[in-house]
Parts: structure tokens; sequence; C-alpha cells
């Protein structure tokens, strides 16, 4: 007989669900929500702006121009490496999720979550 999960159990997996993030070679991440104090003090919004959220129809031309720029390519790679846990909770460094078959529109949908945009 299976045993049933707790209050506790239940909030957890929901939270997780959540926060999970899958990417187009089906590889499976966690983010960390922005901290208030990261909002208030308006180094979230300073990031998010440094990358920039292009509209849905330039997403592909925008981050292809992002990767011609050293600057913004080390702004969204220290993003996504504060925001972005793999499923035991550490840290996910930028080369690796690129490397894991990471696209432009997996980034674009990162961005998007990690804010609270839209999920996936």
């Amino acid at each position: 007989m299976e045993r049933k999960k707790s209050f506790e159990e239940n909030e957890y997996e929901l939270l997780m669900e959540k926060y999970s993030f899958r990417t187009s070679g089906n590889v499976l991440y966690y983010l960390k929500p922005a901290l208030v104090s990261e909002i208030m003090d308006g180094s979230f919004i300073n990031s998010v702006n440094k990358i920039g959220l292009p509209k849905e129809e330039d997403v592909r031309y925008h981050y292809i121009m992002l990767f011609n720029n050293e600057e913004k390519i080390k702004e969204l790679s220290e993003f996504i490496e504060k925001y972005l846990v793999d499923f035991q909770g550490n840290t996910v460094k930028f080369d690796d999720f690129v490397k894991k078959g990471a696209t432009t529109d997996d980034i674009h949908a990162l961005i998007k979550r990690i804010c609270g945009i839209s999920g996936r």
C-alpha cells in the first residue's frame, strides 16, 4: 500500500514544479527566485535591463547580438549562475548550461521565468 504524502511533502513538490525549468534538450533545472532585497535595491532589475528582454519576434536576433558582446555575455552568465541550480541544488555554470544544448529560446524562457513573466 502506498504511503500518503504529508502536507509538507505535497507543498515541496508543488514548489519544485513551480521552480523547475526544462530545456529544449530535456535537461531539468530548478530556479532560485530573486530575493526581495535584490529587487528593492535595484540589483535584480539592473541585471535584467543589462541583458534585455526582447519582443517575442526578436528573441533569436537579440541573443545572437548579445553573444557578440563580451560584457553582455558576462552579465548573462552571472545572472544565470545566480538563479539556476541542478536537481541536487548545485549552481549550474553558464558554460555547462550551454554545453548541454541550451538554445536562445531556452535562455529567453529562463530569464522570463526568473522574472516571473511566464512559464514553460
